[in-house]
């Protein structure tokens, strides 16, 4: 399963707790409602509803179970790439790359 970020956890339970924000409004005007079954209904799915999402996003960010960042599979465009693969960059008994003794040794010989 994919780790969401911290971001989106924290919106979630911004959203939970608006839904059950909604479900104290519905309770609060529930004995003037026309169909109190329905009302009931609303109210339970709200509180259950926003109940869960608030308790395991809460829980997710208490352990800490989401995705920081820290452990990032992609490439990034400066990463470091081992010199198995760039032959042409290994660094000689001098100091210098090859490349850079190529391209001393090329202007020596147009001299």
């Amino acid at each position: 399963m994919k780790k969401v970020n911290k971001v989106t956890l924290l919106l979630r339970a911004l959203v939970s707790v608006y839904v059950l924000y909604l479900a104290y409004g519905l309770i609060k005007d529930y004995g003037t409602a026309t169909n109190q079954m329905l009302s009931l209904a609303a109210i339970a799915i709200f509180v259950v509803g926003g109940g869960l999402i608030l308790a395991h996003s809460a829980y997710k960010l208490i352990t800490k179970d989401y995705d920081d960042g820290s452990e990032d599979d992609t490439v990034l465009p400066n990463a470091e790439v081992p010199e198995e693969e760039h032959p042409e960059m290994k660094v000689i008994e001098s100091g210098q790359s090859e490349a850079d003794a190529g391209m001393q040794t090329s202007g020596q010989e147009e001299s």
